[in-house]
């Protein structure tokens, strides 16, 4: 890329963009207009994204046509202050970048980042993120910001790399660990690192975006969500693992799906959500057992598109035992392509609100418990016992309030 509005080395800022001679872009460390790299990270990111093919330099990028925008906020050692990050997005925001790629963050979170990745979202412009390097799934920013499309990194056999982050913020993974790419004056080297999976996906978005120019940002985003190869783990590394082919090969915007529930569901509730599409053949709504399910129960499979609103009305929670479990919703439309969102949820029809876990409770003194069983058909026990985790359960010293029935093998 090339900033065409400016004539070089003149002195004027002849584009009237606020930055003078930023024909190549700009270095937010020095303010000297030479975005060039004084390390190694930012060439090697580059290179995955779009090292041009057929020249025998012994690497290649994904979108090996694309333009490369230069932006310089790190120094030498790779380090950067958060304003020269902010003002680096806000560059290629305002001069015509449709990806921005970010492989680089930290555990703390910014006002200023979380709003220039959300003013990416709101002005078109895909924010593809590293999700971090600290093996853990604390939040890493600006991948956990709202808006990004956080990459988690996979090895050559499709494993969870080794240093990456995953979590619930995790969008999808990519190859990450050991990455032939370039470096400055004409190198190659392998790196590793979750900075080098989201540039595999940054790159790919370039590929879809360049056979479907009309799609939305958030339809890019889709796709890549949408058309990964699973990973079995046991770690949450989002819908997948990147798959180039099968993105590229979708004709079309693919259905819209959410889920909009709350982290306890108890009693009978509406599941709510989105699933549309122009021509939505049918979605299905799922439960399985823990965070990571293999099985599969169907609650549901509906043909009428919902946009924000009752998916499942009126699923009674109680046929299911209380416990961790995930919602998979499943849109298809004509053609057979398809869209999917999960959710954690935690069904809870026997809960015991009152006392509170470790209230301290005068001894001798009179407590009140409180609680609900939910479920015809259902029998409740009332027991106490000692320590954090009782070897015994007792129900001496526990009375029944008129009404309330007995303490042991009530049914309801």
């Amino acid at each position: 890329w090339s900033n065409r509005g400016e004539i070089p080395a003149n002195g004027v800022d002849d584009d009237g963009n606020g930055y003078v001679d930023d024909q190549r872009g700009d270095d937010f460390v020095w303010d000297d207009r030479d975005p060039m790299d004084d390390q190694v990270h930012g060439t090697h990111v580059a290179g995955i994204i779009g090292a041009l093919a057929d020249n025998e330099a012994g690497t290649v990028g994904v979108a090996w046509q694309v333009q490369l925008m230069a932006l310089k906020a790190f120094d030498e050692t790779g380090s950067a202050a958060g304003a020269d990050t902010v003002a680096a997005i806000r560059y290629a925001l305002d001069n015509g970048a449709q990806i921005i790629n970010a492989s680089w963050g930290g555990t703390t979170r910014s006002r200023a980042l979380d709003d220039v990745v959300a003013e990416c979202a709101a002005r078109g412009v895909l924010f593809v993120a590293a999700a971090g390097n600290n093996a853990s799934d604390a939040a890493f920013y600006p991948a956990a910001s709202p808006g990004a499309l956080a990459v988690a990194a996979t090895d050559a056999r499709d494993r969870p790399a080794r240093f990456s982050n995953y979590g619930r913020y995790v969008a999808l993974a990519a190859p990450g660990d050991v990455i032939l790419s370039t470096v400055p004056n004409s190198g190659v080297i392998e790196l590793s690192g979750t900075s080098m999976a989201a540039p595999h996906a940054a790159g790919v978005a370039a590929l879809v975006w360049s056979r479907h120019p009309h799609f939305t940002a958030e339809e890019v985003a889709d796709v890549l969500r949408h058309t990964t190869d699973p990973l079995t783990t046991d770690r949450f590394l989002g819908s997948g693992r990147l798959n180039a082919a099968r993105a590229v090969a979708v004709p079309s915007p693919l259905p819209r799906v959410a889920l909009a529930v709350p982290p306890v569901l108890a009693g009978v509730v509406d599941v709510r959500g989105t699933a549309s599409a122009a021509d939505l053949a049918a979605y299905t709504l799922e439960l399985g057992r823990g965070e990571f399910p293999t099985n599969w129960t169907a609650l549901g499979d509906f043909a009428a598109p919902v946009a924000d609103g009752p998916l499942l009305a009126g699923w009674n929670t109680a046929a299911f035992d209380d416990g961790v479990y995930e919602l998979r919703l499943t849109a298809v439309k004509q053609g057979g392509f398809t869209a999917r969102a999960q959710a954690p949820v935690r069904v809870r029809d026997v809960p015991l609100p009152s006392p509170l876990n470790n209230d301290i409770v005068r001894a001798g003194g009179e407590i009140e418990l409180r609680g609900t069983v939910f479920g015809a058909g259902r029998e409740h026990r009332l027991e106490w016992g000692p320590g954090g985790q009782p070897p015994v359960w007792r129900t001496d010293g526990l009375v029944a309030e008129p009404g309330a029935g007995d303490l042991v093998d009530t049914r309801l």
